[in-house]
């Protein structure tokens, strides 16, 4: 999802589950969402751009 704030500020946010790939060893797998935002904005005649991700624990993933 994304949209405009006032300054003419423009961001994008992006949810989305992580896969790390395959688990090695006896760890057990943590559920983990990835999160980004990127805000946008004009200064005089150049984009300015800062995108910043994160990794959070998601939800529990049901027992098999």
């Amino acid at each position: 999802t994304g949209g405009s704030l006032t300054g003419g500020y423009r961001y994008r946010r992006v949810v989305r589950p992580y896969d790390p790939g395959p688990v090695t060893g006896p760890l057990p797998r943590v559920p983990l969402v990835s999160v980004g935002v990127e805000v946008a904005w004009t200064e005089g005649e150049k984009t300015r751009r800062v995108v910043l991700s994160s990794l959070r624990l998601g939800p529990p993933e049901p027992v098999r």
